[in-house]
């Protein structure tokens, strides 16, 4: 069995998630390589360049293709910012790479600019697995609702119309829903409900995200040894659907000289409690150390699938606090191991902080149940093997 995890970049909760599956995947004995269509990480060798091994000439044929579809794209957004629209359109061939052309399955992640939808699904002969971590696979060019704007409403019908014309000729494609959110959203749309949908979280390697001596975390980290720590994670911490504004302003519940908040992401918020950065981190153990050193984790998402952050703390043994959108559910149960509250609902979201702040053997209790709920449910060890299983399904009615 040889299977190929493609994914656009090598950064980012999508390609986080399936570099793990990918990893589990090969502890089990099953063949599977990575590629990527931008490669920042060169110290990712198990991890394969699109052009990366091109010849001269090949390079020159992307770069055409490539101006050709940039001047197709500029003219349809008529100088509107495109950082958050998706076209389904890509100067690339991914079923041409030697990679996928050797695999028995293809398997995709996050696909922004990297996959075509007029090519890829005519002329893709293997069985295809594709892992939603947004919405946008099954929506128009947004990554999330939330990200919508009305300007592109009639843009966004064309690129659903486009969409479900060429995914009128995918044969064999199967998808993955993180959680259950995400899956019964795909079941219910009208571009990928007809095909065959499989719930299958993301994986977490529960050696390596483990629970630790807090007071040596914070140690390590240069962080007081007597306030209440919350932590907060985002990739890119002013990312508006991340809810930073709204956590602020649950964080005015809480007295400045008891707490402090931790961030661990790229950019810098400033708040009514004291702020300390750790900056962007990517090594994993240093990573689960940031978790232990928190007494709470906070997740004031305004959507979400299934966030690597949550399912890092849980698994590191500590309590969540959040908002009840898209799969957080799923991963914190409330008053199990963490406490939710509606969507946008900051002062609820306060009440449960404090709450959890000031009761610390609700604390340690939660704690220990969120560390047997990521191990029973989320070990990578698991996940891998329920893709096998599909995997090995897939091949077998080949």
């Amino acid at each position: 069995m040889k299977i190929v995890q493609v994914n656009t970049g090598d950064t980012g909760g999508a390609f986080q998630a399936a570099y793990r599956l990918q990893h589990g995947l090969q502890t089990q004995g099953v063949t599977s390589d990575f590629l990527v269509l931008y490669q920042q990480r060169k110290e990712l060798r198990d991890v394969q360049e699109f052009l990366g091994n091109q010849s001269f000439i090949s390079r020159i044929k992307h770069s055409v293709r490539f101006n050709l579809l940039q001047r197709k794209i500029d003219k349809a957004i008529h100088g509107k910012p495109a950082a958050l629209f998706r076209f389904p359109y890509s100067p690339f061939r991914i079923q041409e790479h030697p990679l996928v052309r050797q695999s028995d399955i293809v398997h995709l992640h996050w696909m922004a600019k990297f996959l075509d939808y007029p090519t890829f699904f005519r002329e893709i002969k293997q069985p295809v697995v594709w892992t939603l971590h947004d919405t946008n696979p099954f929506n128009g060019g947004f990554n999330y609702e939330s990200y919508a704007l009305p300007e592109y409403q009639q843009l966004d019908a064309m690129i659903r119309a486009v969409k479900k014309t060429h995914l009128a000729q995918a044969d064999n494609l199967h998808i993955i829903g993180i959680s259950k959110w995400i899956l019964r959203l795909s079941q219910q749309s009208e571009l990928l409900g007809r095909f065959p949908h499989h719930y299958i979280p993301n994986g977490i390697d529960v050696s390596v995200f483990k629970p630790s001596d807090k007071m040596a975390a914070r140690r390590f980290f240069n962080l007081p040894q007597d306030k209440k720590i919350i932590l907060f994670v985002a990739e890119a911490l002013d990312d508006k659907r991340k809810g930073f504004a709204f956590l602020e302003e649950s964080l005015r519940l809480l007295s400045p000289e008891s707490a402090l908040l931790v961030t661990l992401g790229k950019g810098s918020v400033s708040s009514h409690l004291p702020v300390h950065s750790l900056g962007f981190i990517s090594d994993p153990e240093r990573i689960a150390l940031a978790y232990a050193a928190a007494d709470i984790f906070v997740i004031p998402s305004l959507e979400d699938n299934l966030p690597n952050s949550v399912m890092e703390a849980i698994a590191c043994g500590t309590p969540v606090a959040g908002f009840e959108v898209g799969g957080i559910p799923d991963m914190v149960r409330h008053g199990e191991n963490g406490l939710l509250a509606a969507a946008q609902d900051s002062t609820q979201l306060g009440n449960h902080m404090l709450q959890l702040l000031s009761d610390d053997i609700m604390r340690e209790k939660m704690g220990l149940r969120a560390r047997e709920i990521a191990i029973a449910e989320y070990s990578l060890e698991i996940q891998a093997k329920r893709h096998m299983a599909l995997y090995t399904t897939l091949l077998q009615g080949r």
